[in-house]
This record gives C-alpha cells, sequence and structure tokens, in this order.
C-alpha cells in the first residue's frame, strides 16, 4: 500500500482551500478513511504544530486528527549517521551556516533534528524500505527563509524520496471534488 505523509502545512492548505469546496464531505471522508486504513500517516509532531497553526483551524475542520490511535510516535525515528553529514553539508545553507557562531549552529541543529520536518523525511525514509511512499509538501526548493537548513523538497530530492503537492496527490488518489 502507498503512504502519503502530510507536512503542517500542507493540512493548512488542505483546510483553508480544498476543504472549503467540500460540499459532500467527499475530501473529510476520504482523509478520515486514509488515515484509519495507515494509507496517509499523521506523525505527533505534526499534530502538535497543526494545534498552535492558525489557531488549531486544522484540528478544528478535521476533529478527527484528534484521535491519539491516528498519530505515529516520532520518539524513536533517529537520524542514522550518515543523515548527520547530510545535515551539515548538503542540508545547509553555506552562507548561513557562515553567518552563525558554532555553537548557535549546533544548538539550531539540534532543534532542527527534532523538527517535524526532518522526521518526516527519516519516517519517509523509513518507510521506503517496504511501501511506496510520498511527501506531501507545498514547500519549493528555493530557500527564502533565512534559515541555515534546507526545506522538505531539497532533503527529498537528495534521499530519493517521491515529494509531491497536495494538487498531485489528490489527482492521484483519484478524488474528484466538483467546483459548482
Amino acid at each position: 500500500m502507498k503512504k502519503f505523509l502530510i507536512d503542517t502545512n500542507s493540512w493548512l492548505v488542505i483546510v483553508r482551500y480544498y476543504l472549503a469546496f467540500d460540499e459532500n464531505n467527499r475530501l473529510f471522508e476520504f482523509l478520515q478513511a486514509s488515515l484509519e486504513n495507515e494509507s496517509i500517516v499523521l506523525i505527533d509532531k505534526v499534530f502538535t504544530e497543526c494545534s498552535f497553526q492558525a489557531k488549531g483551524l486544522v484540528i478544528k475542520e478535521l476533529p478527527f486528527l484528534k484521535e491519539k490511535r491516528l498519530h505515529t510516535k516520532t520518539t524513536e525515528i533517529l537520524p542514522y549517521p550518515k543523515f548527520f553529514n547530510l545535515i551539515e553539508n548538503q542540508f545547509c545553507d553555506a552562507f548561513q551556516r557562515k553567518q552563525l557562531e558554532d555553537y548557535e549552529f549546533e544548538t539550531l541543529k539540534n532543534k532542527h533534528l527534532e523538527s517535524a520536518d526532518v522526521k518526516l523525511v527519516l519516517l519517509a525514509k523509513e518507510l521506503m524500505n517496504d511501501n511506496e511512499v510520498a511527501l506531501i509538501t507545498e514547500e519549493t526548493r528555493k530557500q527564502n527563509d533565512h534559515k541555515p537548513f534546507c526545506k522538505i523538497p531539497v532533503m527529498c530530492d537528495e534521499l530519493k524520496i517521491n515529494c509531491i503537492t497536495i494538487a498531485d496527490f489528490l489527482t492521484e488518489s483519484e478524488l474528484h471534488i466538483a467546483i459548482e
């Protein structure tokens, strides 16, 4: 079965821009059923971020996300040795890195390693051993946030993880939402 991992911002985009046209609750029911059958994987860190972003809008509109049994815990998802090298080299913006003292970089790196984005990428890589996997994000490859670490699509490219947009995901799932 194909597994889909959705980042926090994409959940917010789904609620704000797609759910609004879901008059027959087809998208709502599809998302709920996909979480139940584990084709969509929701990690605990994404749930936590969804609880705080936009005043918890995602959780308000998709209340089934509150069900803890649907959450994948990330405490056991740890970076492997090669990943540390990737974080410090390929996944790091050299210009931003030079602006930081070593201790500042280490602090930011440790925070980044515990972020929902990194946990999603690590879990996607782990799940690829037994499943076809796609990580869903609306992020672009271009750095525009002045952070020292690259975005999800860049990490996915390097690790050969399929990275798609919400529109691609909905097209692939063959869920047709009519806008009338």
